[in-house]
């Protein structure tokens, strides 16, 4: 699935930046937790030609 801009709904395209893989952010590990693996997600962020917002596309939906 093509990342999509979240204001106008146009394709994103151009890649602002690529930082490669990341771990998931705000996931605190506990000491015996470091030994495991864990998951990695792509951190590319794209800006939209139509509204100049650089956004990151959700891989993980938020928990409420």
């Amino acid at each position: 699935m093509k990342p999509v801009c979240r204001i106008s709904g146009a394709p994103l395209v151009e890649k602002f930046a690529d930082l490669g893989f990341s771990p998931f952010s705000n996931d605190f590990l506990a000491p015996e937790q470091l030994e495991q693996s864990q998951r990695f997600y792509p951190l590319c962020a794209f800006v939209s030609e139509d509204s100049w917002l650089v956004q990151v596309p959700a891989f993980e939906r938020a928990e409420v």
